[in-house]
């Protein structure tokens, strides 16, 4: 499978991750299978730093690589992530965001146990809920506009969209 960079951590801009338009290669195929993956903490509780999310990237590019499949952006925030994946063929979406919530929670609990009591009682770390949408090269862009001015602009509230309304 060709390697591709542009990880994205933080605040920083967002790569284009479909730039160059290629399908990949495999045994009696030829493929490109993106999908946007979002996970959330228990009970949304504001609890990934920095550190954690740093951590959660080289946590999710190696499980990714261990499943034949790659870890195309990452960014996140404190109560949330996102990860857009490029699928092999063989590889079912489900499987792998157990294996990536599982195997992550853990890790991350091993490591940052003192931060996290401060936060759960219990040995949690993601909700047992996700999001997992196919993806496109549109999407993506979509998906840029939208962190960029998530960034840049306040986004308005339902009353402020429609003064009259109570």
């Amino acid at each position: 499978m060709k390697k591709r960079t542009g990880a994205v951590l933080g605040v920083s801009p967002m790569s284009d991750p479909f730039k160059n338009n290629t399908l990949n290669k495999a045994r009696e195929c030829v493929y490109r299978l993106s999908v946007h993956i979002v996970f959330v903490t228990k009970y949304r509780r504001k609890v990934i730093t920095k550190e954690i999310l740093v951590d959660l990237e080289k946590i999710f590019t190696r499980l990714c690589e261990a499943k034949k499949c790659q870890l195309t952006s990452f960014n996140g925030e404190s109560d949330h992530c996102h990860l857009l994946v490029e699928l092999y063929p063989d590889v079912a979406p489900s499987r792998l965001v157990n294996t990536l919530k599982t195997v992550s929670s853990r890790l991350i609990r091993r490591d940052y146990q003192a931060h996290l009591k401060k936060f759960y009682y219990k040995p949690v770390f993601w909700t047992g809920a996700y999001c997992i949408v196919s993806t496109q090269r549109r999407f993506a862009a979509c998906w840029r506009t939208i962190r960029h001015n998530q960034e840049v602009y306040r986004v308005p509230g339902y009353a402020d969209l429609n003064p009259g309304r109570r």
